[in-house]
């Protein structure tokens, strides 16, 4: 399996606009980032992560708060054990 792209985005880094605001939006307006920090924000946790299959190859977009990059490093490491190389965006 390739593997596309892992992007470690902290939370709404693609939008000035609060979470609470992009929360009301219709999905498709949403970045996957926007998607992302809304899906952390909304249960309060360290960090969020989504995967999904993309022309052929996977793409991982996460976001972080303090003490979540630690999380997300160690999945990376462990995906790349498994799959190979990853490209972090």
């Amino acid at each position: 399996m390739k593997m596309e792209e892992l992007s470690q985005e902290q939370i709404d880094t693609n939008s000035a606009r609060p979470t609470k605001e992009l929360r009301e939006l219709p999905i498709d307006e949403l970045t996957d980032e926007q998607i992302v920090s809304i899906i952390r924000a909304k249960f309060k946790s360290k960090f969020a992560l989504v995967a999904y299959e993309s022309d052929g190859g996977y793409l991982f977009v996460s976001t972080y708060a303090s003490g979540g990059k630690t999380m997300v490093s160690n999945l990376q490491k462990a995906w790349e054990e498994k799959f190979g190389h990853i490209e972090v965006l």
